[in-house]
């Protein structure tokens, strides 16, 4: 049953599904924090130059992220597991799964769920890694000088 075509095609169809819906959410998330920081630069410049320390101005885009895209993630797990609940059945009637022996069924795996989140994990990972190394070389005293002219 394993290797049937028609079960394998579908298990391949919703993989790249999910990669690439994961990679593009990736690079949305990448492109805007990265637009954001950049077109933020002379505000940090000023922060820091009143005082505020890196680690604050840092701490502060932390939890800037956090609240944004962490409720952005959070709702779009819960909407995505309340539409795979409704929707993913569907399947058991396109496929005629009365007609079949043994019949059609879907079955969700506690142990999938985690490789999902794992796999969000990562993508988050890597966005702040990516963000927090382009924060770490911006030149924030260069942005006060800037901002003067």
């Amino acid at each position: 049953m394993k290797n049937d075509a028609m079960i394998q095609g579908m298990n391949g169809t919703l993989t790249l599904g999910f990669i690439a819906s994961m990679l593009i959410s990736l690079l949305g998330f990448l492109i805007y924090w990265i637009i954001s920081i950049h077109n933020r630069t002379l505000q940090f410049g000023i922060l820091r130059a009143m005082g505020m320390s890196l680690a604050r101005v840092i701490g502060m885009l932390a939890c800037e992220q956090l609240l944004v895209s962490g409720a952005a993630i959070l709702i779009g797990i819960i909407v995505g597991g309340l539409t795979g609940d409704i929707f993913i059945p569907l399947l058991q009637i396109v496929y005629s799964a009365a007609e079949q022996v043994p019949p059609f069924r879907i079955i969700a795996y506690g142990e999938d769920y985690i490789k999902i989140y794992a796999v969000i994990g990562l993508m988050i990972t890597v966005g702040f890694m990516t963000l927090w190394r382009i924060i770490a070389r911006i030149r924030i005293d260069q942005a006060v000088k800037l901002g003067e002219d």
